[in-house]
């Protein structure tokens, strides 16, 4: 069970930094396609941080990288905003959420939020302290309105048929992942043994990414086609890209 948590980790840390990578070679200047970046990277980070928890690596560095985590639902509720109506109240919570992430990763080092402590079945696991409540309430509020305001978006008239089912899968993905990265807290706070959600987290980017490719998702498929343009003014790679129309 616990090798099963450890390559699930392993599986979402391989899977959200691939996709980082790839939107960053893509180079969109979409906001939404850049805090989708921000929000692979802070998962895979905290993804590779879990995997040295488990594992007996429960050091400074460690500390930090799980740390990351604290970014992962206020960078979610920014990128369901620039997906949607970019409401400006939107903005002033998660420009507070960027505030209390930040108080959170640094009090993550003096106590407050908890500490490491050691576990019956992994090496190590988190002992969350009084302050790790509000990243708890961030966790089930800050989706909650993400998701109500995508959902908003894909109800309005107006929005297209396809921006719809683009919408769709990522309110998909949204209830696959949150509810998954969830069990970690409830691990966490003693209520389940193992955060057996680590078997699904990963479909959260995978859904995002097959809405990307196949719905052209945050103009993804605009990006290609000027980056393969781009390349075909470059003459050593000519003879091996398509043509492709402008």
């Amino acid at each position: 069970m616990l090798l099963a948590i450890s390559v699930g980790a392993f599986v979402s840390f391989v899977v959200t930094s691939s996709v980082c990578i790839g939107m960053l070679i893509l180079k969109s200047r979409k906001a939404a396609a850049q805090r989708w970046v921000l929000l692979n990277f802070s998962v895979a980070i905290w993804s590779l941080a879990e995997i040295f928890i488990i594992n007996g690596i429960a050091n400074a560095f460690t500390l930090f990288m799980w740390a990351l985590g604290f970014f992962i639902p206020v960078t979610y509720l920014d990128f369901a905003n620039e997906l949607s109506d970019r409401r400006t109240i939107i903005k002033w919570i998660v420009g507070f959420g960027y505030v209390a992430s930040v108080l959170l990763l640094i009090l993550s080092f003096y106590g407050p939020v908890g500490h490491f402590r050691s576990h019956h079945i992994m090496q190590y696991t988190w002992g969350p302290g009084t302050a790790y409540f509000f990243f708890v309430l961030m966790l089930i509020i800050f989706p909650v309105i993400g998701i109500w305001e995508l959902n908003h978006k894909r109800g309005t008239p107006k929005t297209s048929i396809l921006l719809r089912n683009q919408l769709n899968y990522v309110i998909l993905a949204s209830i696959v992942g949150f509810p998954s990265g969830f069990t970690e807290i409830l691990a966490y706070y003693g209520i389940i043994s193992l955060p057996v959600g680590w078997f699904s987290l990963w479909l959260y980017p995978l859904i995002i990414t097959y809405a990307i490719l196949r719905h052209r998702l945050m103009d993804i498929s605009v990006v290609i086609r000027k980056s393969l343009v781009y390349l075909r003014l470059t003459p050593l790679s000519r003879p091996f890209l398509p043509k492709v129309k402008t």
